[in-house]
């Protein structure tokens, strides 16, 4: 019909391993709307994986009962390290993954555009750290800079459940 739609900044827009163009700024801000522990995010994705992954900033006077609930233990939203400790279990972050995929779902988004990896921090991107600027919009570049060892990690850990799950024979 001849008209446009705008999706995003050209510079946010990632190209995924099998030629699939994602917009992780609007991946991001349908995350956030829809889960109220989290409040920062990013979503990453290599040109080389068919996937993308992210970090998450997490609200601790939320997340501590969430962890808790997962945990089986008293975590109290004051204790940062306890909150810190708990954002690093694997079994919080696979139950914060399921969130994520049950939001993903909820919002029709195409498999190549839901997160398959979830670091967890208290407060991960701020100015003083240089990943946010003066307008608090993330520097992207940057951000992939100073985590790229967080990343690698999530993509091994994603690859490798990927290994474990059962495939059709033809």
């Amino acid at each position: 019909m001849g008209r446009f739609k705008i999706v995003d900044r050209v510079k946010n827009v990632l190209k995924l391993a099998q030629g699939e163009y994602i917009s992780p700024e609007r991946i991001e801000n349908v995350y956030l709307a829809n889960n109220s522990m989290l409040t920062q995010g990013f979503v990453h994705g290599d040109s080389h994986q068919a996937y993308p992954v992210s970090i998450w900033g997490v609200d601790p006077i939320l997340f501590a009962p969430f962890a808790s609930q997962i945990l089986n233990k008293t975590i109290s939203p004051t204790d940062l390290d306890a909150v810190k400790a708990a954002g690093q279990d694997v079994r919080v972050r696979k139950a914060v993954q399921k969130e994520l995929d049950k939001i993903g779902k909820q919002n029709k988004f195409n498999n190549w555009e839901r997160v398959r990896g979830v670091h967890l921090e208290i407060e991960p991107f701020t100015i003083d750290n240089e990943l946010l600027t003066p307008t608090l919009k993330l520097k992207r570049p940057q951000t992939a800079k100073k985590y790229r060892a967080v990343l690698d990690r999530l993509y091994e850990e994603a690859l490798a459940e990927e290994e474990k799950k059962p495939r059709a024979k033809l």
